[in-house]
C-alpha cells in the first residue's frame, strides 16, 4: 500500500503538477495534453492492479478520482463521469465503515463538486445541481466539527459554483444566497493568519460575481 501511494505521489508532482504549470506558458498545449494523458494511462493502469485489493481501496478511490480529473480536463466527459462515480461508490463504502474520518468525507465532498462542474459543462443542470447540493451539505458538516483552512475554502468554492449554475438557470435570489455564503465563509479566512493568496482570488470572484 505505501508503495503505491508513494508511486501515486510522484506522478501527481511530475504530472498534474507539471501540466498545470504549462497550463500557464503559451504555445505548450500539445505537451500538455500529452502528459495529461500519458498520467492518465498510469492511473488507469493503477485501476486494474488494485481493484481486487481490499487494503487497496483508499488508494484506489484517489485513482479513480484522479482519472475523471484528468479525462475531464481532456474533455472526455463520459469517462471522466464515470471515474467519479467509481471514486464516490468507494469513497462512500468508506465514510460508512469509518464514521468521522474528516479525510475520506473531504474527498467524498470534492467528488460530487467535480461532478458538479462536470455536468454543468455538460449542460446537465439538474445532476449538476443535485451534486453541489450534496457537496455542499458534505461541506457543512465537515467545517461544523473541523472548520481548516482547506475545508472553509472547498466549501466556499462549491457554494459559489452553485451560485453560478443558479445564476444560469435564472434563479437570481438563489444565486445571490448561495454567492454571498461564499463570500461570508471566505472572509474570516482571508483575514486570518492562515490566508492563502488562493483564498482572496476566490473571495475577490464571488464579490464579482454578486455585482
Amino acid at each position: 500500500e505505501q508503495h503505491f501511494q508513494q508511486a501515486r505521489e510522484v506522478v501527481d508532482r511530475f504530472g498534474l503538477q507539471t501540466a498545470e504549470r504549462l497550463n500557464e506558458l503559451p504555445g505548450t498545449e500539445q505537451v500538455r495534453e500529452q502528459l495529461l494523458s500519458e498520467t492518465l494511462g498510469y492511473y488507469r493502469h493503477f485501476v486494474n492492479r488494485a481493484r481486487n485489493n481490499p487494503q487497496l481501496r483508499d488508494e484506489l478511490a484517489e485513482a479513480h478520482f484522479k482519472s475523471g480529473v484528468l479525462a475531464a480536463r481532456l474533455g472526455h466527459r463520459e469517462r471522466a463521469e464515470a471515474s467519479y462515480r467509481q471514486a464516490e461508490q468507494i469513497l462512500s463504502e468508506l465514510c460508512t465503515q469509518h464514521v468521522g474520518d474528516n479525510d475520506l468525507q473531504f474527498r467524498l465532498s470534492l467528488v460530487h463538486n467535480s461532478l458538479g462542474l462536470l455536468h454543468a459543462a455538460g449542460g446537465n443542470a439538474a445532476t449538476s445541481k443535485e451534486a453541489y447540493q450534496r457537496a455542499i451539505e458534505l461541506g457543512e458538516q465537515l467545517v461544523a466539527t473541523d472548520a481548516s483552512a482547506e475545508h472553509l475554502n472547498q466549501l466556499a468554492e462549491t457554494r459559489a459554483n452553485y451560485g453560478m449554475l443558479l445564476n444560469r438557470l435564472g434563479d437570481a435570489a438563489g444565486a445571490t444566497a448561495a454567492l454571498d455564503l461564499a463570500a461570508t465563509t471566505l472572509e474570516p479566512l482571508v483575514n486570518s493568519q492562515q490566508a492563502e493568496p488562493r483564498h482572496v482570488r476566490n473571495l475577490a470572484i464571488c464579490f464579482n460575481n454578486l455585482s
